[in-house]
């Protein structure tokens, strides 16, 4: 079975985006970041409550065998975690 990557948008939506100038995206005033994903072994946190972290540092490492590091999509304070 082959693998299909595409860079950029599909070809099929490029006629939704031809002629329109980029813009940048307003920052959201908070951010959730899923510490679960799909199959794989929900991470643990590595920050607490309060914690300022900055973009790009690791804030969960991986609980079991199979797992990933999560890292930070923007610099802020930890407000909350959340246990599910």
């Amino acid at each position: 079975m082959g693998l299909i990557s595409f860079k950029g948008i599909y070809p099929y939506m490029k006629k939704m985006s031809v002629g329109v100038d980029l813009s940048q995206m307003p920052a959201a005033e908070f951010y959730n970041v899923p510490l679960k994903l799909k199959n794989i072994a929900e991470a643990e946190p590595v920050v607490h409550v309060g914690d300022v972290v900055k973009q790009g540092s690791l804030i969960a490492k991986p609980s079991g065998k199979f797992g990933v590091n999560i890292f930070s999509p923007c610099s802020g304070k930890v407000l909350n975690i959340l246990q599910k």
